[in-house]
């Protein structure tokens, strides 16, 4: 289930900010010698200021300390083909 590449859905999704509990998918990025994952929690939200809009990328300010990868509607983003409908960000913390 936590192979690289896997967009897993979970229902509910806890938050551990104790927001209330919604479905949420999870996109596996990376499985690093069969022991650590390194995964994200995509968003519809859109936190991108207007000045860096990009329809699919990377968008990293150092400056805000604020990096985003954006997926655009229906990019096909799993060796299966899977994607999202909308506009997805995956936030760096």
């Amino acid at each position: 289930m936590f192979e690289q590449g896997n967009i897993i859905y979970f229902d509910p999704f806890y938050f551990k900010n104790g927001n209330l509990a919604k479905s949420k998918y999870f996109i596996v990025l990376k499985v690093f010698e069969g022991k650590s994952i390194l995964a994200s929690l995509p968003s519809s939200k859109d936190f991108v200021p207007q000045t860096h809009e990009t329809q699919m990328g990377c968008v990293e300010l150092p400056e805000s300390n604020f990096n985003c990868f954006v997926i655009a509607p229906n990019a096909q983003i799993t060796t299966n083909g899977k994607g999202f409908q909308f506009k997805t960000h995956l936030y760096g913390h």
